[in-house]
């Protein structure tokens, strides 16, 4: 089963996947982060190190997506028209990462789809639906509606979706904190402009009835909906109980660490005041 996380920069998507991963007890299946069980498929697992990993994975998606480029050509067609439409603010450099972001994660999920198995749970932060922040969230230009709505039709969809929602002052606070690749200027203007744009791409995005028919939102106060009525399907059970034992660890960690605050002597905070809550 392939379960997107999907949602703004710094809404917590990663922080909610390593809580998922290290709180799973189900003895018989096993949950894998993408970029994980792409190299495992390959055995190339036994390679160290985030940014080598990360390239050989990469690697590894492109290369399927060209032998697998007529399957989905009309989908890569469509995503390079929106990219040679973007603004001259989106310089040539940012092009060509959003074109290889795009090809990964279809990769990615071709891989996944293809060689995973009923007992593995796949997890991605950054899946098929993610193209859409790649695609369509720039300072330099507004999202179209219309655009959106091809997207939506064309794009290959997990067997479940989670939109992980936060308010969006948090969202403004943390990219401003952090920063962003496709905000050139930070300033609380071009990260309020970015976020909202985000937020309404995403919001957007989940109306769809092919998307909704397989959604989970999360939302700002960590309350777990079902976007249909009907919560019965097996694949939504399991996400279900995979987002509460995340949840409940990522809490618990997060107290845990505001206790070790608490208790530091006045003279040690100055040395722990880099530690991201």
């Amino acid at each position: 089963m392939q379960i997107e996380l999907m949602g703004c920069t710094s809404a917590g998507k990663s922080t909610l996947i390593n809580g998922i991963i290290k709180n799973f007890q189900y003895q018989d299946i096993e949950v894998l982060i993408g970029d994980d069980f792409v190299l495992k498929i390959f055995r190339l697992h036994w390679i160290k190190g985030y940014f080598i990993r990360r390239l050989v994975g990469d690697l590894i998606a492109l290369m399927l997506c060209l032998k697998n480029l007529q399957s989905n050509f009309h989908l890569y067609l469509f995503a390079a028209r929106i990219i040679m439409r973007l603004p001259p603010k989106v310089n040539l450099i940012e092009r060509v990462m959003i074109a290889r972001n795009v090809l990964r994660n279809l990769g990615i999920y071709e891989i996944i789809q293809r060689q995973s198995s009923q007992q593995q749970v796949i997890l991605l932060d950054e899946g098929t639906l993610h193209i859409a922040h790649y695609l369509f969230v720039h300072v330099a230009v507004e999202p179209n509606p219309q655009d959106l709505a091809n997207f939506a039709k064309l794009i290959p969809l997990p067997d479940v979706v989670i939109y992980i929602q936060e308010k969006e002052a948090v969202l403004i606070e943390r990219t401003l904190r952090r920063g962003h690749k496709r905000i050139p200027n930070i300033s609380y203007e071009q990260v309020e402009r970015f976020i909202k744009f985000a937020v309404a791409t995403f919001d957007e995005l989940v109306k769809f009835s092919r998307i909704k028919n397989r959604l989970l939102v999360v939302d700002a106060e960590q309350k777990i909906h079902a976007a249909q009525d009907d919560q019965n399907q097996s694949s939504l059970v399991m996400a279900v109980k995979l987002l509460q034992g995340g949840l409940n660890k990522v809490n618990k960690e997060h107290l845990e660490l505001e206790g070790i605050i608490t208790a530091l002597k006045p003279q040690d905070i100055y040395t722990t005041s880099n530690i991201n809550l």
